[in-house]
């Protein structure tokens, strides 16, 4: 993590998780994946960088403090021996009226193009960027063994000392709040060191003036396979269209019948400016 404005997007990223809006919770995505790795995201990426080429599952579940889902991912990771990797999700969550709603998305990352490809298949588009140095530097860092991090706490958990069979250590940190009043999020992880410190299960928690909790997003492996990932992961269909961030909002919002919100307007104007600035030099 580098400076302050990254650490103001993981705390506003956390806040807006518990948006009513369901469009409005998930513009959030857009941003993150062009800015590069970020605050949780950052930590994975790095762990894949250093492994051996595997595909890891994951389940990741928002939900408020009285048991409310607001969301849920599968996920899939992958790297391959060049240092590529996917981030594959389906998302399941709920549009304003209740009703439930799915979105596709795959984030190919290559720190040897400097390029990192969306694709949007629910919507036949893809968006297309450059990778910032500091992506790269986190694609093709190699973790310590000790799995240490500034501002975590690690240590050995004698309660969780193993998941899937992978020996873990617990990683935890406590943040701010963007306003300075109230308790911060507090993110918890546990991390493999034997899989380039991916985190194998983790927790991030919001909280509320008064210390009262707000909600917690939960992030768990369902299962890891070492050996080369399914080639298909990391193809990109020539025929997507390449598209800006406002486009592949609004292409997603006519397809669920959403309409576009205040906050949809903001994060898409975000993304497309940032979109722009960080062009690959070869499309």
């Amino acid at each position: 993590m580098k400076g302050k404005s990254a650490m103001s997007r993981f705390r506003n990223g956390v806040k807006r998780s518990w948006h009513v809006v369901a469009c409005g919770a998930m513009a959030v995505v857009f941003v993150l994946s062009i800015l590069g790795p970020a605050g949780v995201q950052m930590t994975v990426d790095a762990a894949l960088a250093s492994t051996p080429e595997y595909t890891a599952r994951f389940v990741e579940r928002a939900v408020d403090a009285d048991g409310t889902e607001r969301f849920r991912f599968d996920k899939t990771y992958a790297v391959r021996a060049d240092r590529t990797t996917v981030v594959a999700e389906h998302r399941h969550y709920r549009g304003p009226e209740g009703q439930p709603l799915q979105l596709r998305v795959r984030h190919l990352s290559d720190p040897n193009r400097k390029v990192r490809v969306s694709v949007y298949p629910d919507v036949a588009g893809r968006v297309t960027v450059g990778l910032r140095n500091e992506a790269v530097e986190a694609l093709k860092a190699v973790p310590q063994p000790s799995c240490t991090l500034p501002g975590f706490e690690t240590v050995v958990d004698p309660n969780r000392a193993e998941i899937l069979g992978h020996s873990v250590l617990r990683r935890e940190r406590q943040l701010e709040s963007s306003d300075g009043l109230h308790t911060g999020p507090e993110q918890v992880e546990w991390v493999a060191p034997s899989l380039g410190c991916l985190a194998l299960h983790s927790e991030l928690r919001a909280y509320e003036q008064g210390g009262r909790l707000r909600g917690t997003v939960v992030r768990e492996a369902s299962g890891v396979e070492i050996g080369s990932p399914a080639v298909e992961l990391f193809e990109v269909d020539q025929a997507l269209v390449e598209m800006m961030p406002s486009e592949i909002m609004a292409a997603q919002n006519r397809l669920q019948g959403l309409e576009c919100s205040k906050c949809d307007e903001t994060a898409a104007a975000n993304g497309d400016r940032m979109y722009l600035a960080n062009r690959p030099l070869e499309r």
